[in-house]
């Protein structure tokens, strides 16, 4: 199918009629999103002057513009989806919006929208007719920011990842190392952009052209150009290293994409760009930079793909290595990763202090027969296989324990391995090890402690990304910060347990913060405030899944839901929502209801439930728990539920037991006494012996609801949660442990 015809110029003139039936669409569209509709009309008429291939178009009209019906988010009763009078669906009702579409899907896949607006406005600029009407560069930001969230659908980055490997490929089969192929993950400054744009639209500009071939010469931004050359054209560019080897030949010779193996004063550190005219020489030529690294969003199996390579698994004897100790790396961390110290409770220290008293060496751990009853954060070991087979693209691989407790050096292939290295490396103890005689660099840094490292930041992605309930359409966003990071608490947990074997702790919130990086969403602040409930980036929308469920899972209460589209409450958008605990302070409903000693597991609240409160900030939602019920007395208090994920974090889970889970006591227990939701601590707070309180046994059976709002209990007690075991076994539990609280 032939391609869109090409124009030189565009022009905001049109006919009275065509300026009548596009202005309500415009509007509606401008109004939709809050941007300006000058620079959706500008944009949509620009279109017509680019060079966009029908699979392209193709690719936008079956990815980009399709707007599902919203779905809705039951705990928030808001809507996650898209609008069908947005931008994006305004341009799709074009055949140039579409062209546009396709241009912005490669810039926003690949750099934010405000360097992405900077390329436009330069082509606007040097292809208008009337300059005088033009719409500004933060006008141009803001529209695009509210088309990067459809335009990443496109796959753009997922062709730049694939032209990437093939150039890895090639230099791994050629032996060439990183340093002499030059194919890093750069991309064009705006005024390269705009030399690719124009010399696309010479090519393919309508009427006859004397253009008969364009060369393009990059050092370091061979992906982006190969990628944007197939996008823009329909047809790869054949490649070659500037000695004159091949590295791929394209279908078509009308593009030549030569790699700069080295930066001179006669080579430019970007792009430059040449059109050929007819047998004449190069008549326009044009140099231009760089703009820095692409931030791309890619789907989860070419993230995979990216991470092997970005972090050298990727040659044969790396990928045999990593293939062998990841599984019983997996494994091990999934057992050894702790996320609380599971300390003997103290009935001597306040509970607002405990948090900080069980972080003391003193202090005495509970029993390992306990901690045997810990919740975990992460998943089942057959949703870490699946996700585990998705980044290495093995479809039979699966975590595995190491043998006999053995750590990743003590595997054959991995000494291997690391003797290589260590021959290679140059370090001082290295060279100490393995060259006799040999020079060593004091400041040189270790390759095998370096191979560690990497392991660490491999398992932690896995880690990270198996908390995603059906994370197959899930969009990475890559480069990650935490992989930078030297101090990340997680990753350094990880490379700790993988080279020791020994148990480390760290906190829920390093996990979490993770997660949502690879997913694009930057609330690192929120998360480690304990101010995180939901948020929506690069349109998918991320909560955890226990908000909708009600139900702690031993395994895996830390399972995040997704959806694709923005986040709507009320007709308005949100991109976060923040917890809340504005409420007063109330006394327990049970006060007055129950004072008889506890005998047997019960409900002392039926009529109460818990009900999520909403309140519209200025530029964010903000959520909490509430109660609703028994006259709505209660009505007031409200609970921050992020401290549900906290306490969840350093709670014992007692599943089952060998008794009947009615069963009664054989007589009553006059050391514990019925206690309700909102004030589950009361007990302990008011008793005369603060050696030895009273036990709090919440009465709220069967009340899953109840125990989430009991679970986010401010003073953040430690608890144990009683799920079908019996109430006597429940109670023995929390006696080995000190525990205060025993949710019912």
């Amino acid at each position: 199918m032939a391609n869109p015809v090409v124009q030189v110029q565009w022009s905001l003139t049109s006919s009275t009629e065509a300026t009548y039936n596009v202005a309500r669409g415009i509007l509606v569209a401008a109004t939709s999103d809050n941007v300006q509709p000058l620079a959706i009309l500008a944009c949509e008429r620009f279109g017509n002057t680019l060079a966009m291939s029908q699979e392209t178009c193709n690719k936008i009209e079956q990815r980009v513009l399709p707007t599902p019906k919203p779905a809705v988010v039951q705990f928030l009763q808001g809507l996650v989806g898209y609008s069908k009078n947005d931008c994006a669906s305004q341009f799709g009702k074009s055949q140039a919006g579409v062209q546009f579409l396709g241009l912005a899907a490669a810039l926003l896949s690949t750099t934010d929208p405000f360097k992405s607006s900077e390329s436009i406005a330069l082509m606007l600029r040097n292809t208008a007719v009337d300059t005088r009407l033009l719409p500004t560069t933060r006008q141009l930001k803001d529209m695009l920011a509210r088309l990067q969230p459809r335009c990443i659908q496109s796959g753009f980055m997922n062709d730049v990842l694939a032209a990437q490997k093939s150039i890895r490929e090639w230099e791994i089969k050629q032996g060439e190392t990183p340093e002499r192929v030059e194919y890093s993950s750069w991309l064009p400054d705006p005024k390269g952009m705009e030399m690719l744009v124009d010399a696309f639209r010479q090519l393919c500009r309508i009427g006859a052209t004397s253009v008969t071939q364009i060369s393009i010469r990059t050092f370091c931004c061979t992906p982006w150009v190969a990628a944007f050359t197939q996008w823009c054209l329909g047809f790869a560019p054949s490649i070659f290293l500037d000695d004159g080897r091949r590295i791929s030949q394209g279908a078509d010779s009308r593009v030549i994409v030569t790699i700069l193996t080295g930066a001179t004063e006669d080579s430019p550190p970007g792009i430059e760009v040449a059109v050929h005219h007819g047998f004449q020489g190069p008549r326009d030529l044009a140099v231009s930079g760089i703009t820095g690294p692409w931030e791309g969003v890619s789907r989860i199996d070419m993230y995979g793909q990216w991470l092997l390579q970005n972090y050298a698994f990727d040659d044969v004897e790396a990928r045999e290595c990593l293939m062998q100790v990841l599984p019983g790396a997996l494994h091990q961390v999934l057992e050894r990763l702790h996320f609380s110290r599971y300390k003997h409770f103290d009935h001597r220290v306040p509970l607002e202090n405990w948090p900080f008293e069980q972080c003391k060496d003193t202090r005495q751990q509970i029993h390992p027969d306990m901690l045997n009853l810990r919740l975990y954060p992460l998943p089942k070991v057959s949703d870490l296989s699946r996700m585990l087979r998705i980044i290495i693209g093995h479809d039979t691989i699966r975590v595995d324990p190491f043998e006999n407790g053995l750590l990743v050096a003590d595997n054959e292939k991995c000494k291997v391995y690391l003797k290589d290295l260590a021959i290679d490396c140059g370090c001082t103890k290295c060279a100490a090890s393995h060259r006799a005689g040999a020079v060593s660099n004091m400041f040189k840094p270790c390759e095998c402690k370096d191979f560690y490292r990497r392991l660490s930041i491999v398992v932690a992605d896995i880690l990270a990304l198996s908390l995603f309930n059906s994370p197959n359409g899930l969009y990475i966003r890559l480069p990650i910060p935490q992989h930078l990071e030297t101090r990340n608490r997680l990753k350094t947990a990880v490379e700790c347990i993988i080279t020791t074997g020994k148990i480390q702790v760290c906190e829920f919130t390093d996990l979490l913060d993770w997660s949502l990086a690879l997913v694009g969403h930057k609330v690192t602040k929120e998360v480690r405030d304990l101010d995180w409930i939901m948020s929506c980036q690069l349109g998918q929308a991320v909560w955890p899944t226990i908000y909708d469920t009600n139900i702690a899972e031993k395994r895996g209460f830390l399972s995040l839901s997704w959806l694709r589209g923005d986040l709507r409450y009320k007709d308005e958008i949100y991109k976060v929502v923040q917890g809340s605990d504005e409420g007063s302070f109330m006394l327990d409903p049970t006060d007055d209801i129950y004072n008889e000693a506890v005998t047997r597991p019960c409900n002392l609240v039926p009529s109460l439930r818990m009900k999520w409160r909403i309140k519209v900030g200025d530029g964010v939602l903000r959520a909490s728990f509430g109660v609703q019920g028994m006259d709505d007395r209660y009505a007031p208090h409200t609970v921050n539920p992020v401290l549900l994920l906290s306490n969840l974090a350093a709670a014992l889970n007692v599943e089952d037991c060998p008794h009947e889970a009615g069963m009664e006591l054989e007589r009553e227990d006059r050391f514990c006494t019925y206690t309700g939701p909102i004030n589950p601590t009361q007990p302990a707070s008011e008793s005369k012996n603060k050696a030895s309180p009273k036990l709090a046994v919440v009465a709220i059976d069967g009340a899953d609801d109840l125990r989430l709002l009991t679970m986010a209990c401010p003073t953040q007690p430690p608890f144990v949660l009683r799920k079908s075991a019996c109430l006597r076994c429940c109670l023995d539990v929390c006696r080995r442990t000190n525990f205060p609280v025993l949710i019912l």
